[in-house]
Formats: structure tokens, sequence, C-alpha cells
């Protein structure tokens, strides 16, 4: 069992050809004696190795192998190589990417957050700080108790409708309510992030302050209406 064990994962006989390509399992690969091991225990291994070019560079392979005896006792052995690099190469790219968004996300300048169908919110610092909240105060909560009470249908409806697809973006006017219970009006646009079947997943949102524009709107017209009734006076 040993030695067949051993030599399944020899240089000389763990040559492989698969998907048009040609290398031998890197017997230098520290996890190759945890393989090893699991698989005399067990009589089979499966988990990811290193394997070598023809010309010696390194790539990733998947294996799955066994041990088992035929019907006349025989030791036999079976093993299924795939070369796994382009698939680590997207998940390397994806990794990437994620990791942009985040340094995107998490410094921007405006409010961001990303809202899940449930209504549970992850914001960024921009976002905590437009409502008077500390690092983490919003992770557990749903947009519905940040949102003024007489806002919450009509923001509903909108969501509504993207998730529909009748829409894919939606920009708005509405009001939060911020850590000491004032109103503080924000411009906000959303759109919903799908996976590759369409599916819903979340929706990634801006919000910007625009409580002093609202103020200075209504200053306005508040003078206004003095002005207008000074004159009929």
């Amino acid at each position: 069992m040993n030695a067949a064990a051993c030599t399944i994962f020899g240089k000389d006989e763990a040559e492989i050809i698969r998907q048009g390509r040609e290398g031998i399992i890197d017997t230098k690969d520290p996890r190759l004696a945890t393989a090893l091991d699991e698989r005399m225990r067990n009589g089979k291994f499966s988990g990811e190795l290193t394997g070598l070019r023809n010309d010696g560079t390194p790539f990733p392979i998947e294996i799955s192998s066994s041990i088992f005896e035929d019907k006349k006792g025989n030791l036999k052995s079976s093993m299924i190589i795939r070369d796994i690099s382009e698939r680590k190469q997207a998940e390397e790219a994806l990794h990437i990417s994620e990791e942009l968004f985040r340094n995107v996300f998490e410094h921007a300048t405006v409010g961001k957050s990303i809202t899940e169908l449930d209504g549970r919110l992850r914001t960024n610092k921009a976002f905590l700080k437009i409502l008077g909240y500390a690092e983490d105060d919003l992770s557990i909560i749903n947009w519905q108790e940040i949102t003024h009470p007489d806002d919450i249908e009509r923001d509903q409806r909108i969501l509504d409708s993207i998730i529909s697809g009748e829409y894919e973006s939606r920009r708005w006017e509405t009001r939060f309510i911020n850590l000491t219970r004032q109103t503080v009006w924000v411009d906000l646009s959303t759109c919903l992030k799908r996976d590759s079947k369409q599916k819903p997943l979340y929706f990634i949102t801006t919000v910007q302050d625009i409580t002093a524009r609202k103020q200075a709107e209504e200053d306005l017209r508040e003078s206004e209406i003095r002005y207008q009734i000074l004159a009929e006076i």
C-alpha cells in the first residue's frame, strides 16, 4: 500500500496530459506529505497541489486520487488531474476587483451603502457621518429604521420598481432621521446588483446630504411669502 501510494506521486509515473497541457506533480510541494498521509489512511485523496510544466514552471492542479483492490486482490490506483490555472486566475481577478470596490466604497467622500433585499444596511464612514453615527452603528439595522416614517412607503415602491425590472436605477430626494432624531434631507441614487442569472442580490446606493440646500429653499419661500403679504398690505 505504501509503495503504491508513493509511486503514484513520483516524477516517473505522475506525468499528466490534460486539456492539451503537460506537466508533472511537484514532489517538493509541502502539501504532498499531507496528501500521501490522507490517501494511505483513507485510500483516497482530493485536493489542490502544485504541478510543474515541461519547462519547469509551476502551475496549480486539482487531484482526485484513490487506491483500491481489484477482484484478484491487486492494488490499483486511479487519478484525475486537472489544470486549474484559468480558474485560479479568474479567482485572483475577482479578488482584485472586490478589493478595489471595497477601497472605493470605504473611502468615498459621499455616503455609500450596500442594502440587502431584506433592508439590512452596510455603510461607509461618510454615510455614518451624515447621520451622526459612530462606525458600525448601522451594521445591523434596516434602512426603514433611519428613514422618515412618512417616506418609507414611497421609498419601498421605488425600490420595488427596480427589483421588478421597470427601472435599472432611480434617483430621488428623501428624509432620514439622524442620531439626535433630527430630519436630514438626502439626495439618494441607487441601482440593483444582480447575479449572472439576473437574480436580485443587493442595492448599491449613493447618498448626499442636501439639508442645507433644502433649508435655504424653505427660507426663500418664507421670505417670498412675507414680501407678498407686505406688498398686499
